[in-house]
């Protein structure tokens, strides 16, 4: 009889293909997944080793490569194809500095790898994330520590994530959305739409690099909605 039918730990490293099949099988149904286990002699791992795997993610400023891996997986194992929105937000950070002899932690971080004392202390985070539409989910895939963005930086920065969320297979971004404050609206009008009641044009085309054109309708968030000349802080203050 083997170690596994006596209870007993058998020490083993899973191949790269059983830890994807996991992984993959315990996010889209965690009873799937048990049932699983438990009918194959507990061949997956336990929960517990799921977790540890999860915390090894590089959580570092930029475009998270792990979820846009899982982003990708459940693109390509859907019957339907996946429809999102792209949503952005800055929130309020403490400014601190942290250096733990290695690297600096709370200063302005894009994910290009600077890392520094010679950089601002970042006093706000932006965060991407991508909504479902036809389905119930939202994942995080970005994150930025910035002092302060300009219409054209962000402009960028959606530029970058609809890239690289339009060249995955079977997914499409419909929409995006972000609050009124004036640096966003500028951004809405690089980005090609057109906010003059005269002549209103709530969306843009964007040309990824699959070179494929793609309509992206903009969306303000009507509880963060500011008037266009009013400044973000000046509204955090009032």
């Amino acid at each position: 009889m083997g170690k596994k039918n006596l209870g007993h730990k058998v020490p083993k490293k899973y191949t790269p293909e059983i830890r994807q099949f996991a992984l993959s099988l315990h996010f889209f149904s965690c009873k799937a997944f048990n049932y699983v286990r438990k009918q194959f002699n507990r061949v997956l791992p336990h929960p517990r080793t799921l977790s540890k795997w999860y915390s090894s993610v590089n959580a570092k400023p930029g475009f998270t490569e792990e979820s846009l891996k899982m982003l990708s997986l459940k693109a390509q194992n859907s019957n339907n194809p996946v429809i999102c929105a792209l949503m952005l937000d800055e929130m309020a950070i403490r400014q601190h500095i942290d250096y733990d002899g290695t690297n600096y932690y709370g200063y302005v971080d894009l994910g290009n790898g600077i890392n520094n004392d010679s950089l601002d202390a970042a006093k706000e985070c932006l965060v991407i994330m991508v909504v479902s539409v036809n389905e119930n989910w939202k994942l995080p895939i970005g994150y930025f520590l910035v002092n302060s963005l300009n219409s054209s930086q962000k402009a960028e920065l959606v530029k970058h994530a609809l890239n690289v969320l339009l060249n995955i297979k079977n997914l499409n971004v419909v929409s995006s959305t972000f609050d009124g404050c004036s640096t966003n609206l500028t951004m809405s009008k690089l980005l090609g739409c057109n906010l003059n009641a005269d002549n209103l044009s709530t969306s843009f085309i964007f040309n990824s690099t699959n070179y494929i054109s793609h309509e992206i309708v903009i969306l303000l968030d009507p509880p963060h909605q500011t008037h266009p000349t009013q400044d973000r802080k000046s509204t955090r203050l009032n």
